[in-house]
């Protein structure tokens, strides 16, 4: 698969162009051909290579794009890089999701070492941050950990928590308020009290 971006070349223009014809360019690049006499057809416009010493064959198919000037390049030679880049993005979308899967595997095999005598499943403190509008969204920050958030009453010996309670705290003020309404099912538990507190049921 060869990602090398195709030749581009600098293309020179008259002194006038209609803003009419410009605004052809708005929506994307333009169809173009290399004339008898080395100048470049585009749209009923003509314009030149920059550099005088460049010279494509008549009758060569490029795409012509405006940047902060006209820029062209072969038509087959864009049409290549951009199916070799969608072939590309394929490969790297499905590696990520494999990836995704087994770290996930990894994850739901590490939690199950952990059998409390009730339901559970991992669940975060949101804070603030990570609900605004430059965060994820899902009340996350860099220091966001998983918590084991219990779905049932447990009392364990002299430790007793309530339906809704993490783990590793038993109050409203330390479990955090969930503002995002969200709660996460999947992720590793690296809450290192929830951890330690849970260790009597490592299996």
């Amino acid at each position: 698969m060869d990602l090398t971006k195709p030749t581009t070349y600098v293309l020179a223009g008259p002194d006038y162009l209609h803003p009419l014809w410009l605004r052809n360019f708005s929506h994307g690049n333009l169809d173009a051909i290399v004339g008898d006499n080395g100048k470049i057809i585009v749209q009923g416009e003509t314009l030149r290579f920059a550099n005088q010493t460049i010279a494509l064959a008549p009758g060569t198919k490029l795409k012509v794009w405006l940047e902060r000037q006209f820029m062209c390049a072969e038509t087959e030679a864009v049409a290549r890089y951009e199916e070799a880049l969608k072939q590309h993005q394929v490969i790297v979308a499905a590696t990520r999701a494999e990836k995704l899967r087994l770290d996930r595997e990894a994850d739901a095999k590490f939690n199950r070492q952990y059998r409390l005598p009730i339901a559970w499943k991992p669940g975060i403190k949101d804070v603030l941050s990570g609900l605004s509008e430059k965060s994820n969204g899902d009340g996350r920050n860099v220091a966001t950990v998983q918590h084991i958030l219990l779905s049932e009453d447990l009392h364990a010996g002299r430790l007793h928590r309530n339906a809704g309670d993490f783990l590793c705290s038993s109050n409203t003020a330390k479990n955090g308020k969930r503002w995002s309404t969200q709660v996460s099912e999947l992720g590793k538990i690296t809450c290192k009290q929830c951890l330690l507190l849970a260790e009597r049921w490592k299996t």
